[in-house]
């Protein structure tokens, strides 16, 4: 089973209680988070270490937040995020084919012809010229665009800036690994080693989990909850979150009356997603016959949905699977996309804390045997304890503010050019 082991063995625990005891810096911390738009993950994850810097104060830390795909021409947005998501979309196979050989590709880790072709000045002025304006001491990215992109453009970040590279899968793909990087923030121990046996320096890594946003590891109101969605709290809930995922057997009349019949004595709550208009009209009908079912489009609670969930059907994004571990919700994992999902997967599927479907009547029966057996939905959410579950932007903000207040103590003139 992969865990996550204590942050005492990357010896951090004294560091960041003594960060915690000492008085900001006078000169605040200048925080420069990359994100790009391609997939959920990557934004959710920004966002929320945007929070925990937030959280220490203007004075403590000047934080930006920019999309690195809208300072990049057309080309290169088009085939970081137009056509990512069409291939996961519409040819996931192929995507899983395309990102295995890549992960063999020794270039990727080198900067091969490829990647110097993506990295040239031309492509990469717009980000670098916002990155000289913003002027960081600390760059966070959570997508590996920005690390391709330095090739050819090292001269152009600050003097001492420090790079930390925040990998949002449970993967140590080539993708994400360049000399350049100062500190990886990786999901599990398990993606720790790997990055270590390509060759990275272990003091390089930390295993601090994929950073979600601080509202999933807040009390929930449960009651207030169940009556936003009209739910039975006396009742089992089930929650299928479709996102992207490509469920096709929610058209299937059969499939529907099947997965009504298993949920029939369940709260039940469908999210099909905002451009699913068509499956939307398709399911809407169906709360007049099954009055504890509630389909929609989108919610924006969802730290709630999973909160009073016994039982979640998803796929295995790196943002939704950080959301289960954070609010330790058993689930059902469907529509796995080759690749980075597979790994995220395994991660939840190895640990006891998910079933894995391929297929709809595999589907059917765990929901089935689950709700008649709700001892294994207790026994998934108590094996959640063994997966770190610690809120991980809070760790990679503590971790730098740690090193920022070390650097600083020690040279305080040159807080810049000593932060590496």
């Amino acid at each position: 089973m992969t865990t996550f082991q204590t942050i005492t063995e990357n010896n951090l625990t004294g560091e960041v209680d003594a960060m915690m005891n000492t008085r900001h810096p006078e000169q605040p911390l200048r925080v420069l988070i990359l994100s790009a738009s391609a997939g959920n993950g990557h934004t959710s994850a920004a966002r929320a270490i945007e929070q925990a810097f937030a959280r220490r104060g203007k004075e403590a830390v000047v934080t930006s937040h920019l999309d690195m795909l809208d300072l990049v021409p057309w080309l290169v947005r088009f085939v970081a995020r137009d056509a990512y998501v069409f291939m996961i979309d519409h040819t996931p196979r192929l995507w899983g084919r395309f990102y295995y050989a890549q992960d063999r590709r020794s270039t990727l880790a080198s900067g091969g012809r490829g990647m110097r072709r993506v990295a040239n000045r031309e492509v990469a002025e717009r980000l670098f010229d916002a990155v000289e304006e913003f002027h960081p001491d600390l760059i966070v990215s959570t997508h590996f665009l920005l690390h391709m992109m330095l090739r050819g453009n090292e001269g152009r970040l600050p003097e001492g800036c420090r790079l930390a590279l925040v990998v949002t899968d449970n993967d140590a793909h080539r993708c994400w690994q360049y000399e350049e990087v100062d500190q990886y923030y990786v999901y599990s121990d398990e993606v720790l080693e790997a990055f270590t046996a390509r060759g990275v320096a272990r003091g390089k890594l930390l295993a601090s989990g994929m950073p979600v946003e601080e509202k999933f590891f807040r009390p929930v109101d449960r009651k207030a909850a169940y009556a936003r969605f009209g739910f039975d709290p006396a009742r089992r809930t089930v929650a299928l979150i479709k996102g992207m995922a490509r469920w096709g057997w929610l058209f299937q009349p059969a499939a529907r009356e099947r997965l009504l019949e298993a949920t029939r004595d369940a709260n039940v709550l469908i999210v099909v997603g905002r451009k699913d208009e068509k499956l939307y009209d398709v399911l809407k009908p169906y709360e007049a016959r099954h009055p504890r079912l509630r389909v929609e489009k989108f919610v924006s609670n969802v730290e709630e949905v999973l909160a009073i969930a016994d039982l979640v059907v998803g796929k295995a994004g790196g943002a939704f699977t950080a959301e289960l571990i954070a609010c330790k919700t058993p689930a059902v994992l469907m529509g796995t996309i080759p690749g980075q999902e597979e790994k995220n997967r395994d991660l939840l599927v190895t640990g006891g804390v998910a079933r894995e479907a391929t297929e709809f009547h595999e589907l059917v029966n765990a929901i089935t045997s689950l709700l008649r057996h709700p001892e294994d939905l207790d026994a998934m959410r108590r094996r959640y304890d063994a997966i770190w579950r610690r809120d991980p932007a809070e760790i990679i903000v503590r971790r730098e503010m740690a090193v920022w207040q070390r650097r600083r103590a020690t040279r305080p003139q040159r807080v810049a050019a000593s932060f590496r």
